[in-house]
């Protein structure tokens, strides 16, 4: 239930599997569920952010201004925006 937000807990969420002559049902049932795709696909998200972390964004922002010339009377928006759009 780590990356779960639902409250509309199914069966193997609110408790054990103890009836395993239907176990198949049940878990087929549960994979289907909203709550359980999306806790799974916010995991696997987590998995892949974290085994490839990203530069944050102050940072890409500071190494692209640093490489543009300083221009006086211009915003900092202006000159990539005409550095752009050539």
């Amino acid at each position: 239930m780590l990356f779960a937000t639902y409250n509309a807990a199914g069966v193997l969420v609110s408790s054990a599997l103890t009836n395993f002559n239907k176990a198949t049902d049940i878990l087929k049932e549960h994979h289907r569920k909203e709550y359980h795709i999306a806790a799974s696909v916010k995991a696997e998200n987590f998995i892949k952010i974290m085994q490839k972390p990203q530069k944050a964004i102050s940072s890409i922002i500071d190494a692209q201004s640093s490489r543009q010339p300083f221009q006086p009377g211009y915003k900092s928006s202006e000159v990539y925006i005409s550095n752009h759009t050539k």
